[in-house]
């Protein structure tokens, strides 16, 4: 696409979701710009007189994804978190 242009006075949010433009620039003014992908850990057991199982693991959605294909440009008021996500 096109171009992309956010300014917000809160948080601005990209969880497990893509954010894409041929220029792409967010504002957050007095918070925080988030590119999360979501994650959940689990775990199951079972223990008997004979021994036991257990198993953990990490379920992961979709990739979030912040991308300007000619710019982009993040500017926030307090932090910029980028947590598994490209």
């Amino acid at each position: 696409g096109g171009s992309l242009d956010l300014s917000a006075i809160g948080d601005i949010s990209n969880i497990s979701s893509v954010i894409s433009g041929k220029t792409v620039q967010l504002e957050s003014v007095s918070g925080n710009i988030s590119n999360i992908t979501r994650r959940q850990q689990w775990n199951a057991g079972s223990d008997s007189q004979y021994g036991g199982v257990h198993l953990s693991g990490t379920d992961t959605g979709p990739v979030a994804t912040i991308k300007g294909t000619d710019s982009l440009s993040l500017d926030a008021g307090k932090n910029i978190d980028i947590t598994g996500a490209t």
